[in-house]
């Protein structure tokens, strides 16, 4: 949590609002890591989030993109995108 406030230090006047939004992510990382019997665990938010971010997808498609899809699937597209 620390570091989150560090980092988002140098967002200047929206450096509040940046904390609480990494904050939010965050806490989506840990809850998902801690689900019991998921094999990608926080890997497949991290796909959401590199789709959203990284690959201009829009967010709702990246949201609803792993469902139905089987784990060996997902672990191939983290794979390919080096997590």
């Amino acid at each position: 949590m620390n570091f989150i406030t560090e980092v988002t230090s140098d967002y200047g006047n929206d450096s509040l609002e940046m904390d609480i939004l990494f904050t939010i992510i965050y806490a989506g990382m840990v809850a998902e890591e801690n689900k019991a019997n998921m094999v990608l665990k926080k890997r497949i938010k991290r796909l959401g989030m590199h789709q959203s971010l990284i690959e201009n997808t829009p967010a709702d498609y990246a949201a609803n993109f792993s469902k139905g899809k089987k784990w060996r699937e997902l672990d191939t597209l983290c794979r390919q995108r080096g997590f």
